[in-house]
């Protein structure tokens, strides 16, 4: 069996890191393998926690596209090469044709049942005798406990986010669920899912920049350089756009793509024996132009700086790497308008905060409230940057909503929701201790 060659290669080739590699050989071990034996590695209903049955249903080219879509969103890292989730579902096929006719570690016998196992969580990295813990229990024989790789996620997308990959929301897509349908653990990287990010969207000409700034939390353990990247790509037969840098675990990038919906993850990588990784994954919507007026860009929040910032280039490497602010504190905000009649001669500016669940007899007790007007000068793109300093305020999710009206002209007004948490607790040194 030439294809039974070849997908042993692909085991040896993913258990030997070189996933893209892998991914090549198993393709050609798919194309020569029998109709009944392709379609059974390739069906992945076993995997899905919604929706298997309409895709049991799929057959030929529909069913195809399916496939290709969810293997494409299931990739755990875009920035890496091969999609190492596909791979290890096919290792795991191999797996379970090598335990055929053979007896598990607790002595039952291969079936179906441990099959779909393997296929959702893969192989045991080890075993456990547990004794009897009572003498009356002593006669029967001990029971085994199989230990699967610790860290594993669903990276498995759900069936409706196959479906429609571009209205992923940003706070749809949770990877670590409890009690999962199924689980993967990076062999190179133990996941890390504090990571906090903002992302902002700005207007040039036929085209949108995506700045996205990130930071790791602070009790995650990251020791040396941090791989960045921001991808963003239509479907899963474009070539993804992918922007690439190497510092800190906090930091920011920015990438230009056509003003089109697409798909946007966000991730981070390290190398060593304290490897981590971490993603944020969704789809993006960028705005129209409206046909008559202005508008405006999104909200790009900014850490304190003197002189601040007045342009895109200038703004990107002081993006806060959240929306999480703390009360007292000093924040930059950053907007741009669009669409300027010539000759505007003033245009009148607002900010506001407001706490959100609030009625509007309270909203009208915004605890920021600014405005003033102000000549825009000429160009395509104005750009402003403000420093605020927040109030003392209570813990939640507030809006800040920028408005801009030229005169006798229609306002435009851009919204980011913010989550304030309490102010920081200074440490005290055990020298200062009572």
């Amino acid at each position: 069996m030439p294809w039974w060659c070849r997908a042993l290669a692909g085991y040896a080739l993913h258990a030997a890191g070189d996933y893209a590699a892998a991914d090549s050989v198993f393709a050609i071990a798919l194309t020569q393998m029998p109709a009944k034996e392709r379609r059974d590695w390739t069906d992945v209903s076993v995997l899905l926690t919604e929706g298997w049955r309409g895709y049991r249903r799929a057959e030929g080219v529909e069913r195809d596209s399916l496939e290709r879509r969810f293997w494409w969103l299931a990739d755990p890292l875009w920035m890496t090469p091969g999609n190492e989730r596909r791979t290890e579902h096919f290792a795991r096929h191999v797996m379970d044709r090598l335990q055929d006719r053979s007896r598990s570690a607790d002595g039952t016998s291969w079936g179906f049942d441990l099959r779909e196992l393997l296929l959702r969580y893969g192989y045991p990295v080890g075993w456990e005798r547990e004794r009897p813990s009572s003498p009356t229990m002593s006669m029967g024989s001990a029971s085994m406990v199989g230990h699967y790789a610790p860290g594993g996620r669903q990276f498995i997308p759900p069936i409706r986010f196959v479906d429609t990959p571009t209205a992923i929301r940003s706070d749809e897509w949770n990877i670590k669920v409890r009690r999962a349908r199924s689980e993967f653990a990076l062999p190179y990287a133990r996941w890390s899912d504090s990571l906090q990010h903002q992302l902002a969207a700005f207007r040039r000409g036929d085209s949108t920049v995506w700045v996205a700034a990130y930071t790791l939390a602070a009790d995650t353990a990251v020791r040396g350089p941090v791989d960045a990247a921001l991808v963003v790509a239509a479907h899963e037969h474009a070539q993804p756009v992918m922007a690439r840098a190497t510092g800190e675990s906090a930091g920011a990038l920015s990438i230009r793509v056509p003003p089109q919906p697409a798909v946007l993850s966000l991730e981070l990588l390290t190398r060593g024996d304290s490897a981590r990784a971490a993603r944020v994954r969704y789809g993006i919507q960028p705005q129209p132009m409206p046909a008559t007026g202005i508008a405006l860009s999104d909200i790009l929040l900014l850490a304190p700086a003197d002189p601040l910032p007045r342009s895109l280039p200038e703004v990107v490497p002081v993006a806060r790497g959240s929306t999480r602010v703390r009360s007292g504190e000093r924040v930059g905000l950053y907007w741009e308008v669009y669409g300027l009649p010539p000759g505007t001669e003033a245009i009148d500016v607002s900010v506001t905060l407001n706490r959100d669940g609030r009625n509007w007899l309270r909203r009208a007790q915004s605890p920021i409230q600014l405005s003033w007007q102000e000549r825009p000068g000429e160009g395509a793109v104005l750009g402003r940057s403000l420093l605020v300093t927040l109030p003392e305020l209570p813990p939640g999710r507030y809006t800040l909503q920028v408005t801009v009206a030229p005169e006798g002209g229609q306002a435009a007004t851009a919204s980011r929701v913010v989550e304030v948490a309490r102010p920081a607790t200074p440490r005290t040194s055990a020298s200062q201790a009572p």
